[in-house]
């Protein structure tokens, strides 16, 4: 499985439009996050790959050829948003019976516990289990067949330091196998840097679809430097900082005493920092903020669609 098109999606339940046009295309070793608001279509979209809603008009295609079949279904893995267990069942027979209609090995059962961290409460009846540990079995369960397209629906629910960790490291992986990742979700800060495509979805549309490189760069949110000058420095080399300062294209800056604070896109990176290493003899400190994914997201649901 090389490629996943959405070809034209229509979804109308009860006469209200939940998609609409939907198309864009994800490829292998890509790990694709699906956000917007409440209501926008995100588990819609979703359940359609599970075979759950049909779609009214349009269709999903694999390797732009042939549509979902029960043969692909079986090369998926699903974590759902809400999890529930047989609470008397351990997490082993729980595994175990996935297992059996995934058509897994024991070993394979061995694997995943230890993967997950679950190994030592392998024989617990899962009512014993925290959130964070039905979460991290869900997770298992996702990924016990380790299929080609894993759709995960809010992933990050519930899970500690420890779970974001498996949960990073499992989206690692399947970008290095050249597999498919499908996740939505609310929580953009927490994966930003762990996807590279993002689709947002508002209104039952499409309303971007791009890397999130791209998309902060395309809403021309600056990068926020903050430096500051030790007490002790000549006038004279704080000013020709500052003159050099505004010879460049792009910025903005605000100084008050010893603190200058600037405003630059990234095509002037590179020329502040040979700056500020060409300075460093007045400079008590210098940081830099990237722009963050969730104010590109808030001015990209501002806009119309």
């Amino acid at each position: 499985m090389e490629t996943i098109t959405l070809n034209n999606i229509h979804v109308i339940l009860g006469g209200q439009i939940i998609l609409n046009e939907v198309n864009f295309e994800v490829h292998s070793g890509q790990v694709l996050m699906i956000a917007g608001p409440n209501g926008a279509g995100k588990s819609t979209l979703l359940d359609i790959f599970l075979g759950m809603v049909k779609p009214s008009k349009g269709r999903i295609l694999i390797d732009r050829k042939k549509s979902i079949d029960n043969h692909f279904k079986l090369n998926m893995g699903y974590l759902p948003e809400s999890l529930s267990f047989v609470d008397s069942l351990s997490g082993k027979q729980i595994l175990s019976f996935f297992a059996k209609t995934k058509r897994v090995s024991k070993q394979r059962v061995e694997e995943v516990l230890s993967l997950i961290g679950l190994s030592q409460a392998a024989k617990k009846a899962t009512r014993h289990y925290s959130c964070g540990m039905k979460q991290r079995l869900g997770l298992g369960i996702a990924i016990l067949n380790e299929p080609k397209l894993l759709i995960l629906d809010e992933p990050t629910t519930g899970l500690d330091k420890d779970g974001l960790k498996l949960l990073f490291s499992i989206l690692e992986e399947w970008r290095e196998k050249n597999r498919i990742v499908l996740l939505a979700t609310h929580d953009l800060t927490m994966l930003e840097k762990r996807v590279s495509h993002i689709c947002v979805i508002n209104q039952g549309k499409v309303q971007v679809f791009d890397t999130p490189e791209n998309l902060i760069n395309a809403q021309g949110i600056p990068y926020r430097m903050s430096v500051t000058f030790k007490t002790d420095n000549k006038e004279m080399r704080q000013q020709q900082f500052l003159e050099q300062l505004d010879t460049f294209e792009h910025i903005s800056y605000q100084f008050h005493r010893h603190q200058l604070n600037i405003y630059s896109d990234q095509k002037q990176l590179k020329q502040l920092v040979e700056l500020w290493h060409q300075y460093n003899n007045i400079i008590a400190t210098f940081s830099m903020t990237e722009p963050a994914l969730n104010e590109v997201y808030e001015m990209i649901l501002e806009k119309e669609i």
